[in-house]
């Protein structure tokens, strides 16, 4: 892991995954949901939904961002607008390391969070994260 506090590195833990990745979007999901099947599956992802969720409460509560597809997602000024410095907690199902951006368009201050890892608190980076990116 790089550019991440030591209580952040303490606090990521390991969970379930899986490869493909796929399209992002929005949706509000209840704590005992996510914490339970960590990033909670869909209707169209039944059986396997690997994804990156963003959780604006810590523990996994409150609204969730879910992504799927690789590349950079900035929130400013994008459907995920409303989002912008708003994160608390992460789950990233997939099997692939995602970088968490205090600025717009994957620059500035980062943490990283390894493939199939969460934090139910982002520590310093609470309130901060303006976008992401999914490496391949």
């Amino acid at each position: 892991m790089v550019n991440i506090d030591k209580r952040l590195a303490r606090a990521l833990v390991s969970v379930g995954g899986a490869v493909a990745l796929l399209a992002g979007g929005m949706v509000t999901a209840p704590a005992a949901s996510a914490a339970q099947s960590d990033c909670p599956r869909s209707p169209a992802h039944p059986v396997e939904d690997p994804a990156l969720c963003l959780f604006d409460g810590k523990g996994f509560e409150g609204k969730m961002l879910k992504f799927r597809e690789y590349g950079c997602k900035s929130f400013p000024g994008s459907l995920w607008g409303s989002f912008d410095n708003q994160a608390k907690s992460v789950i990233n199902r997939t099997h692939h390391r995602a970088v968490l951006y205090y600025g717009p368009r994957c620059a500035g201050t980062s943490i990283t969070v390894d493939a199939r890892a969460a934090s139910s608190d982002l520590g310093k980076a609470n309130n901060q994260v303006s976008s992401l990116r999914i490496l391949r």
